[in-house]
Formats: structure tokens, C-alpha cells, sequence
């Protein structure tokens, strides 16, 4: 009896010595790199739409917008009854793209949302995904030959909690 008492305090014993050690552990980086293929980026909110149709149809890459529109008092948001679902987030809200969403798709993003681009743009983006992806470099050869301009951008995006 006396041996089964010290393994089970033993074992509470290591379980909470490992749960101790777990929480003086430093959080992982929230901030991870994702690699943007961008395509154009433009001031005018009209020009970008112009691009990202023109991309579709050259390049045959579906539109995902995430379900943003344009706003002109506030640039890109999810609709205002979107936003009002989450009282973290009150109208206007956006969120960058690339947290946990990586892949081929075009679509248009505030340059303000990410730390080393420059404010004020809309940026078109054909892919994103982990630097030196494989998709992101097969998109940007087939889109270097239609927008030569065409190149891709590694930022950090934040990953962690929201709430």
C-alpha cells in the first residue's frame, strides 16, 4: 500500500514539476514570416479592383477578399453588422492576411496592417505562405511575365491569440 501511495505522489510530484517548468517556459514568437507575392500596389482603391480582375483573368487565380469591402472614410473593413458580432472588433475592422491562410488566391490588403509596408496602399496579392514556398515562387514566375513588377515581400504576422 505504502509503495502504491509514494508512485502516485510521485507521479503528481513530476506531473506538477513539468507543469511548473511549461509555464516558465517563454511563450513561442507570435510573430511568424509569411512571403507575399504581390503584384501591384496603388493608392487608389479603384485601380487595385482594376488589377486584381485583370490578375484573374490573365493568370486564372480565383478573388478571395474574405469578405472586405471597401469603406472610403476607413479603406478596408469587414461589414459594419460583421464587426459588431465581436466586441473586441467595432467597425471598422480588418485583420492581415496571413494568419493561417496560406496558398494561391488574389485579393486586396492594407499596407497599414503589416509592420514594414509602407502606409497608405492597397496591395494586390496573388500567394502567400511560409518564405521560400513552392507556390509562391511557381505563381511569381508565371506573374513576372504578365506584371513585371511582380514581387514578393516577407513580413511578420502575428499568429497568436486575438481575444
Amino acid at each position: 500500500m505504502k509503495s502504491r501511495v509514494f508512485q502516485l505522489l510521485a507521479t503528481l510530484w513530476i506531473m506538477a514539476a513539468s507543469s511548473v517548468a511549461a509555464v516558465d517556459d517563454p511563450d513561442p514568437n507570435p510573430w511568424i514570416d509569411v512571403s507575399f507575392l504581390i503584384v501591384r500596389s496603388t493608392s487608389d482603391y479603384a485601380e487595385a479592383r482594376r488589377v486584381l480582375q485583370g490578375a484573374h483573368d490573365k493568370l486564372g487565380i480565383a478573388i478571395n477578399l474574405r469578405g472586405l469591402i471597401h469603406d472610403p472614410r476607413h479603406g478596408l473593413t469587414w461589414p459594419k453588422q460583421d464587426c459588431d458580432r465581436d466586441p473586441l472588433y467595432p467597425f471598422p475592422c480588418y485583420v492581415a492576411r496571413g494568419r493561417f491562410d496560406p496558398g494561391v488566391y488574389l485579393s486586396i490588403e492594407r499596407s497599414d496592417a503589416y509592420r514594414t509596408f509602407r502606409p497608405g496602399y492597397f496591395v494586390v496579392i496573388a500567394a502567400s505562405g511560409e518564405p521560400n514556398s513552392a507556390d509562391v515562387k511557381n505563381v511569381l514566375d508565371t506573374a513576372k511575365s504578365l506584371f513585371p513588377d511582380a514581387y514578393v515581400k516577407t513580413e511578420k504576422v502575428y499568429h497568436g491569440c486575438m481575444h
